[in-house]
């Protein structure tokens, strides 16, 4: 399930991945294997997403996902599933 029901920003990758933002978070979506990964701020955590109001979801031409929050802009870590 997605972390909210509506979205502010979709962005694929080449390779099918789709990312998506909304007021409630961050999810990424990998249809091959039909899995749904959210996404949210924890205080506790300084490696999460810096705040829940995502306003938009770019890809650069390194395949970075670059994410605009309410509290600013954060780097997905693929590998690591962390932010910066």
């Amino acid at each position: 399930m997605l972390c909210s029901k509506s979205c502010t920003n979709l962005a694929e990758l080449p390779n099918g991945s789709i990312f998506i933002g909304s007021y409630n978070g961050f999810s990424i979506y990998y249809p091959e294997d039909n899995l749904i990964e959210n996404y949210s701020h924890n205080e506790e955590d300084t490696l999460s997403l810096s705040n829940d109001w995502v306003f938009d979801v770019c890809i650069d031409r390194k395949n970075r996902i670059w994410i605009a929050t309410g509290a600013g802009l954060n780097l997905f870590d693929q590998y690591n599933k962390t932010f910066k």
